[in-house]
């Protein structure tokens, strides 16, 4: 999201001029940094409940375990 999209984001959508509202460079880094803390936030949980699927299937610790040597690149699209 770029500050343009958080500035629009925070547009009053009224014809008249007395119910907008004044958004200042500081109003929108703050709305901006308030979005990011709970995108974080989401991904923070995302991955949690990914590792919690990953133990539960038994699968939780499969990347770590490889050996370099048996990794094989037959049938990669590259």
């Amino acid at each position: 999201m770029s500050y343009r999209e958080v500035f629009e984001l925070l547009m009053d959508n009224s014809d008249d001029p007395s119910d907008w509202h004044n958004k200042t460079r500081h109003t929108v880094l703050g709305k901006w940094h308030e979005l990011k803390k709970q995108w974080w936030d989401h991904h923070l949980e995302e991955c949690a409940m990914q590792k919690e699927f990953e133990v539960g299937t038994g699968k939780g610790d499969a990347w770590e375990h490889q050996d370099a040597d048996s990794w094989s690149m037959e049938g990669e699209p590259f």
